[in-house]
């Protein structure tokens, strides 16, 4: 892994431990409110918080995983555990959602014992984690592209998605200032589409580097290769990776009477101008082909003998 790479997965790591740190304060002051004023949309944001503390613990374990130069075990490095613990973030959404369904049920079922109450502390704790929804979001967002992690921005789009939930339960505790508890339960619903919506998004958005989809267009690669002097032509372009730590493989057609070394300066003539064309890009395998047309099998040979 390039050294410059490490130290950015470093940084990411950083970013994950302080919202961690945050998260934990957040779900204590939601379920502590939540608690204290009956009120189900924020007990339910406070347990989504708790699982979202979960997430980054989650996400730190799989990034410390994903640093880890490539060995003989995973000779391709272990990158794509960043990509399992992006998805592993979706699963935690799905038990917050699962949770907040319980107790929409209990609540529904319990014939109003449980009356909610609207206090200042209530609005003071979802206006503190609005705001700090919204900073954390936008943090993580603008350092997952500065620093190339599908994980940050995965976990940016996950706090935004609280950021929603949490004005959800605002218009909760309004409604029920106003004598509305009906509304409670309808903000508590509304919490679990959020959850779940996020949580497809993230496995969506990650499936493709743990199938090996391609990760840049075959044509732009082979434009870029047929620019370099000594090619006469390229096929079979394949790319796989994380997309900023690219891997492809091509076959390339050279002049059949180029010495060896000769048509190996072209390869890697090949792999410099990829790199330098896409910097995500941290290997080329090339595959060197005279321009020969191919040859018919012997008759023999056609006939299976």
């Amino acid at each position: 892994m390039k050294s410059t790479r490490l130290a950015e997965l470093v940084k990411v790591r950083g970013i994950l431990i302080t919202v961690f740190c945050i998260n934990v304060v957040l779900s204590i002051l939601k379920l502590a409110a939540g608690i204290y004023t009956s009120t189900l949309s924020l007990i339910a944001e406070g347990f989504h918080s708790l699982l979202d503390s979960s997430a980054n613990a989650v996400a730190i374990l799989g990034l410390a995983i994903s640093i880890k130069p490539a060995d003989d075990g995973h000779p391709y490095g272990h990158r794509k555990f960043e990509a399992i613990s992006a998805i592993a973030i979706s699963f935690f959404m799905f038990l917050a959602s699962f949770e907040v369904v319980q107790q929409i049920i209990e609540r529904v079922t319990d014939s109003g014992r449980h009356v909610a109450i609207a206090t200042p502390l209530s609005f003071a704790v979802v206006i503190i984690n609005m705001v700090a929804n919204f900073a954390i979001s936008s943090w993580e967002a603008k350092r997952g592209k500065e620093l190339s992690s599908r994980l940050l921005i995965a976990d940016s789009k996950h706090t935004l998605s609280d950021l929603w939930a949490t004005l959800a339960v605002l218009i909760s505790l309004i409604s029920i200032a106003l004598n509305y508890h009906f509304v409670d339960l309808i903000a508590s619903v509304f919490i679990v589409g959020i959850i779940l919506f996020a949580g497809f998004e993230v496995i969506m958005s990650h499936l493709g580097p743990l199938v090996d989809s391609a990760v840049v267009n075959a044509a732009d690669v082979e434009k870029e290769v047929l620019a370099v002097p000594g090619v006469v032509s390229c096929h079979k372009i394949r790319s796989r990776g994380m997309e900023d730590n690219v891997f492809i493989d091509l076959h390339v057609q050279v002049p059949r009477a180029l010495t060896i070394e000769e048509a190996h300066n072209i390869s890697f003539a090949v792999e410099s101008r990829l790199k330098d064309w896409d910097n995500r890009i941290f290997e080329v395998l090339v595959h060197l082909e005279d321009d020969s047309p191919p040859r018919p099998l012997a008759a023999g040979m056609q006939e299976g003998h």
